[in-house]
């Protein structure tokens, strides 16, 4: 039996013997849509695992795992198996830099030196570098930053700042902004910001202002342990063979802030329904203020003859030619690619989580796109 034969064989396998978790409404039309859909993608792209959460008017409303966790089929995959979500991860740092400006403690229009005044760059025009140019990407920052020496992990995102000493600025702050002057190494310095003013580990933060306030348990910030059966192995394909990928390794501190968090297809769930109740007015005392996320899903940075465009940290697409208008993050790493989806007009999010980085284009645009036209003649009555 080739290999190819064998994968097949396993996908319908779990295909046919897998039952998806529903919200309060019959779903089993829009369940068996979905199904087709996904199993298609998989079979066709060689996804080995893949995990999906819908919420739509306020309800969870559809969430299941498809196929395997690695390329032995061992374990199912599940809606709470655990996913590398990479840069989706920068929307948890966004909320809470965003918390502590409600709060009073931070000012987006401030320098970030006022902040970490320990902080140096070899390019004097480092000084001018503000807490909103690091949210939006126009930071003039390289896209990452790498500690060499990370002889004290217990503090290495408080001494991340110790790396850019002898890095260049790639223009001047705020000159510019499109999808090349990204910086993961801008929301690892906002991590570290996080842990100057709260007074608290980064990780811990995170934990007990978000993830505690919305009921996730199966998120984690790399240093949780996590057995096989629950996590998703990062895989790629090379040469017409899926194989094991390795991700970073477990005690990556500093590069936590722009991405390295597992989460489940569940979890995340709670998430787009919550950001989803803030904006709808249906849950007043959130993470953040209605007024907040409205600036955070508003447009402040623009591309040139593009539909892309950024908030604080979230992306935005619009289309009004095909009534299309929603927030996003998507993130990959080798062996993993992910996307999140809000659309706050019609009231629906989706999460995509895959151990399956060699198709990218299929989980951030063909795949969310196929699932969402399902429900585009309800949009058409409202």
């Amino acid at each position: 039996m080739t290999e190819k034969l064998k994968f097949i064989l396993a996908i319908f396998t779990f295909w046919f013997c897998s039952i998806p978790s529903f919200g309060q409404t019959n779903q089993t039309q829009e369940a068996h849509k979905i199904d087709s859909i996904v199993n298609g993608y998989l079979i066709s792209n060689k996804i080995v695992g893949l995990s999906i959460g819908i919420v739509k008017n306020g309800q969870l409303f559809y969430s299941k795992g498809y196929g395997f966790t690695n390329v032995d089929s061992q374990y199912a995959v599940s809606d709470s198996t655990k996913f590398l979500m990479a840069s989706i991860g920068k929307l948890f740092t966004a909320t809470a830099i965003m918390q502590l400006v409600e709060d009073g403690k931070l000012d987006l229009n401030k320098r970030l030196i006022d902040y970490l005044p320990e902080f140096k760059m070899t390019d004097e025009r480092y000084t001018q570098i503000t807490l909103y140019q690091l949210m939006t990407h126009s930071s003039g920052l390289p896209w990452d930053v790498y500690m060499k020496n990370k002889s004290d992990v217990k503090n290495e995102l408080r001494n991340y700042y110790t790396a850019f000493e002898k890095v260049k600025l790639k223009f001047d702050p705020g000159e510019k902004f499109s999808g090349a002057t990204y910086s993961n190494a801008g929301f690892n310095l906002l991590g570290a910001v996080i842990e100057k003013v709260s007074g608290m580990p980064y990780q811990i933060y995170i934990q007990k202002n978000i993830f505690e306030k919305l009921n996730i348990n199966a998120a984690a910030i790399f240093y949780k342990p996590v057995t096989k059966q629950k996590i998703a192995q990062g895989i790629e394909f090379n040469n017409g063979v899926l194989q094991y990928c390795p991700v970073c390794p477990i005690g990556t501190y500093d590069q936590l802030p722009s991405g390295y968090f597992y989460s489940s297809a569940s979890d995340m769930q709670k998430f787009m329904l919550h950001c989803l109740n803030v904006f709808n007015g249906a849950q007043t005392k959130g993470l953040l203020t209605k007024k907040t996320l409205d600036e955070m899903w508003g447009q402040q940075k623009t591309i040139p003859n593009k539909k892309t465009s950024l908030g604080l940290c979230w992306w935005r697409y619009n289309d009004p030619t095909k009534n299309i208008n929603f927030v996003f993050h998507v993130g990959d790493d080798p062996g993993n690619s992910s996307t999140l989806r809000i659309y706050p007009e019609q009231n629906i999010g989706i999460i995509i989580l895959s151990n399956a980085y060699y198709s990218e284009h299929i989980v951030w645009n063909n795949l969310p796109d196929d699932i969402i036209n399902l429900f585009k003649d309800e949009w058409k009555v409202k």
